[in-house]
């Protein structure tokens, strides 16, 4: 059986395009990749300000607002801060053939120094490490699984590359144990780029991801995918009617199955597994500590 290669015409189009789009929103574009924009903060408070203004409840806030906007923006301007492409640091799964996206990561201008790699399978790694040897590159490869290199190395990355090669969720291979151990190490810079890379739902459990899918669209009501509404689904009914549901998923796996990624990851990062953090917290765990912190003012 041939080994697999990973550097077709079209893979190497994507690859250049989404790291190319990950740098430039971490460096150039910087101030206009934050939740919360300068720009945008300074609209809001004048809008605010106007507002309350109507009704004389705030004038010693409007008074002061010119001044309290600058320190604002100072205190933003702090935790935004600047950074080229030589700042970025960037961790990748690399897989036999890491030189795909070196090439690519060092001509946007990211230095080999901060870079780093992961390939758990020693077959792979060193591969991995002929390959570099050949190529004249030189980075850190780490051989071993992701949570035991970020057991390891204490540092966080402004742009995360997972190529899991496979479906998400997968039993097999397990593409949720990967970000569940970035999200709790932490190791994404407040400011960063998640990049993933999932493969399609085999057909042969297209039915998982139906039922899946279904049960977790079903109470988002307003936030059904696109392609579900344009076919006629009415969300008030999909939100008590699983099979209602499922007759429309069914036929739109693949573009579901793309929505869904990409709302599953938010929900893992804001949601699953800082809840999962609090009930693990010893008082949390503890039945009398818990007592007592409800019982506080």
């Amino acid at each position: 059986m041939p080994t697999p290669t990973y550097n077709q015409p079209s893979k190497r189009q994507v690859r250049s395009r989404i790291l190319g789009q990950a740098v430039t929103a971490l460096t150039t574009a910087r101030n206009h990749s934050s939740i919360v924009r300068g720009d945008e903060f300074r609209e809001t408070l004048n809008y605010a300000a106007a507002l309350l203004q109507r009704f004389n409840v705030t004038r010693k806030l409007v008074k002061n607002l010119d001044s309290e906007t600058e320190l604002w923006r100072e205190f933003h301007a702090t935790q935004i801060g600047q950074r080229t492409p030589r700042d970025l640091k960037v961790l990748y799964l690399c897989g036999p053939e890491p030189v795909n996206d070196l090439e690519v990561l060092l001509s946007l201008g990211i230095i080999p120094q901060n870079i780093w790699a992961i390939e758990s399978q020693d077959n792979l790694y060193r591969g991995a490490i002929d390959q570099l040897r050949l190529h004249g590159s030189y980075i850190r490869v780490h051989n071993g699984k992701l949570e035991q290199f970020f057991n390891t190395v204490n540092e966080r990355f402004d742009i995360i590359y997972i190529d899991a090669c496979g479906p998400l969720p997968s039993a097999k291979s397990n593409t949720l144990r990967l970000l569940i151990a970035m999200v709790q190490h932490e190791r994404l810079a407040p400011l960063g780029a998640l990049i993933t890379n999932f493969a399609e739902p085999n057909s042969a459990n297209y039915d998982c991801y139906v039922e899946l899918m279904s049960q977790y669209f079903a109470p988002r009501y307003n936030d059904c995918p696109r392609v579900l509404i344009d076919d006629g689904v009415d969300p008030c009914v999909a939100h008590s009617d699983i099979k209602y549901l499922k007759q429309y998923v069914s036929k739109h796996v693949t573009t579901v199955y793309s929505d869904f990624v990409t709302r599953f990851l938010v929900d893992i990062v804001r949601n699953i597994v800082p809840q999962w953090r609090i009930c693990n917290y010893p008082a949390c765990t503890d039945e009398s500590q818990l007592v007592a912190l409800t019982r506080r003012p």
